[in-house]
């Protein structure tokens, strides 16, 4: 049967309803603020100024970074906006993360900047409220003038030359409720403690140069951000992480992915217990052990095995530090909000021999002064059966030791209830009342 084309039609999207489908997406503050720095980077941002007021009314990441003129400042206020070529190279993706990322948070997103060569900033608004007044995309942009932006920003801009601020405000979703007392900067403080060391890590080889030397600088209300490094190399300690030789793993057509593995020091290898703290990260220990997915050297994933095996115990001074550009995108299945990878079934055997080397190496360190030597009977009586439980027994209560190394006072609370409902239990793995 042949087909025939009788005409076309157009297939405008609804204004209202658009708006509100980009408002759902799953940015939270941390996904939305680590998006805006993406755009700064790719800018050529030296300095990135994060700020977000205590009283919960407004967000605002600015950079130094070249700009946008005029044409491609208005083609960036468009969903899906052709701005310019993606490559290989950039953090950005799809032309759509800074509107969606900011929309998440508040119903209103201001960006304002300025290249070498522009006089004024350049200041253009989305808001939801006019978009659902109007319900035209002919008139959602809305083109403002440079007293819509506060004096701070407007100044910096004029200092530097040039840069971009985006301005995010109606904050409706960004601390879960409306603020609107002195509660409310408790929360919005609450949040802060999260969103800086999330910064420092996901941009840590940016913040620290070892990236193509692509060095930045992060200020979060004022204070620098510093870099969280994953594999304590940076980390005074007895004995040194094993770092071992990187290898490239051909995808086909020129384009490879490149791992390198880190055995980390065990507990009594840190100098201090807050060096061996710190380096958990902002998962525990036991959560920060496999990959640690970049791309284009911003962390996107970290801690987990990508369903090639479990987190295990003795397994947890492993990661793996797993990179790749954006050229392999759809291979790994990434998001929008670059929040989500997933390891091809079709990679997981090739990568297997190199994981698997790094993983005996860091359980043989872990048991290095953690491995219990084997009873013998006794010789005044008791069964091996008995022996071998109590080992058994012995071996558990180690684990859960280093299970709740960054809680003592719940397992405080724990050996104290063994020793007194299991006494005899509490004695043979020194749970007793005079080791607790």
């Amino acid at each position: 049967m042949n087909e025939e084309i009788l005409g076309t039609e157009s297939a405008t999207p609804n204004p209202r309803k658009t708006i509100r489908n980009l408002r759902g997406h799953d940015y939270d503050l941390n996904a939305t603020i680590a998006d805006l720095i993406d755009n700064s980077i790719d800018a050529n941002a030296k300095n990135i100024w994060v700020r977000v007021s205590l009283d919960g009314t407004s967000i605002s990441v600015l950079d130094d970074g070249t700009g946008m003129t005029e044409e491609i400042h208005r083609e960036s206020m468009k969903l899906g906006s052709e701005t310019r070529t993606y490559g290989k190279d950039d953090l950005s993706k799809y032309g759509t993360g800074m509107k969606a990322s900011s929309l998440a948070l508040g119903r209103s997103m201001t960006v304002a900047t300025k290249t070498a060569r522009s006089g004024e900033p350049l200041v253009r608004r989305l808001d939801q409220d006019h978009i659902e007044a109007t319900n035209d995309w002919d008139v959602a942009t809305q083109v403002m003038s440079v007293t819509s932006i506060s004096r701070q920003i407007y100044d910096a801009l004029i200092n530097s030359g040039h840069g971009t601020a985006v301005i995010i405000e109606k904050l409706d979703k960004a601390f879960g409720t409306v603020l609107d007392n002195a509660a409310g900067s408790e929360r919005v403080l609450g949040y802060l403690e999260d969103l800086e060391p999330h910064l420092g890590l996901v941009f840590h080889r940016f913040l620290d140069g070892s990236f193509k030397d692509r060095k930045i600088d992060i200020y979060l209300n004022g204070t620098l951000i510093e870099p969280w490094d994953p594999y304590c190399l940076n980390v005074d300690l007895v004995s040194p992480t094993q770092v071992f030789q990187p290898t490239q793993v051909s995808l086909g057509n020129d384009r490879y992915i490149e791992l390198q593995g880190y055995c980390l020091p065990r507990k009594d290898e840190f100098k201090s217990d807050s060096d061996h703290k710190a380096a958990g990260g902002p998962k525990r220990w036991n959560d920060s052990q496999g990959f640690y997915v970049y791309r284009n050297g911003r962390l996107i994933r970290w801690g987990g095995w990508l369903k090639t095996r479990s987190n295990d115990e003795h397994r947890k001074l492993a990661r793996i530090r797993l990179d790749f550009s954006a050229e392999e995108d759809d291979l790994f299945s990434i998001n929008i909000a670059k929040s989500q990878v997933e390891l091809p079934k079709s990679l997981r055997s090739k990568l297997d021999g190199y994981v698997s080397g790094v993983v005996q190496q860091a359980e043989a360190r872990y048991r290095g002064n953690k491995k219990l030597t084997k009873p013998k009977p006794p010789s005044g009586g008791g069964s091996v059966g008995e022996v071998e439980r109590t080992y058994k027994a012995r071996e558990l209560a180690i684990l859960i030791d280093s299970y709740f190394e960054n809680d003592p006072d719940q397992l405080k609370a724990l050996k104290k209830s063994v020793a007194a409902n299991a006494p005899k239990l509490a004695s043979q793995i020194r749970w007793d009342v005079d080791n607790v």
